[in-house]
C-alpha cells in the first residue's frame, strides 16, 4: 500500500496496526496493569496542559509519584525487551 500523508485514514490504519502489535506484545504482562492508573493521570495532565479548557490546578501535584511510576514502567519495558533504555 502506498500511503498518502494527507489522508487521515492512512494515519489511523497504520497507527491501529502499531497498537495491535503493542497490545499483543505487552498485554500479557500484568505489571502494566498496576501502572495503568498512574499513566492515566499522566495522560490527563498532558491533555490539560496542551489543550485549551483543561483544569491545570492539580498538574504536577503528584510529580514524585508519577516520576516513580514512569521509572517502573521503563523497568517493565526493559525486562520485556531484554535491553536497557536510555533515561534522562
Amino acid at each position: 500500500m502506498k500511503t498518502d500523508e494527507t489522508n487521515p485514514d492512512h494515519w489511523f490504519e497504520l497507527a491501529a496496526g502499531r497498537l495491535r502489535s503493542a497490545d499483543r506484545r505487552f498485554a500479557a504482562d500484568p505489571r502494566f496493569d498496576a501502572l495503568s492508573p498512574a499513566m492515566e493521570r499522566l495522560t490527563d495532565q498532558f491533555w490539560a496542559q496542551h489543550y485549551p479548557g483543561g483544569d491545570v490546578s492539580s498538574v504536577g501535584s503528584d510529580f514524585r509519584d508519577l516520576r516513580k511510576a514512569v521509572g517502573s514502567l521503563l523497568d517493565v519495558f526493559e525486562s520485556v525487551l531484554g535491553r536497557r533504555i536510555a533515561r534522562p
